[in-house]
């Protein structure tokens, strides 16, 4: 059986203009929507990490930074999610 580490986290941890663009905003990184909700958003594998996070705003950037160097493969971003010490929220 295959797994795959997923973090939430909370939609408050990206920009009003990151939101606006939906799933514009994370360019080269794989995203596909969660209905109105949020995305699914894929987590580089560190060797190719900041040459696929280059580009993306600062807030976007950060997420995938801090949920590679928790070892997850996904970011759940969600409305209903709580919001983390460790980002900046908005």
């Amino acid at each position: 059986m295959e797994t795959h580490r997923m973090l939430a986290l909370s939609t408050a941890h990206l920009a009003q203009s990151t939101l606006e663009k939906g799933t514009d905003a994370f360019q080269r990184i794989a995203a596909f929507e969660k209905g109105e909700y949020g995305w699914f958003v894929y987590v580089p594998e560190p060797q190719l990490l900041e040459e696929l996070v280059e580009g993306l705003t600062e807030d976007v950037a950060a997420c995938i930074r801090f949920a590679a160097a928790q070892d997850m493969q996904w970011i759940m971003f969600d409305r209903d999610v709580d919001v983390i010490d460790q980002l900046a929220s908005h």
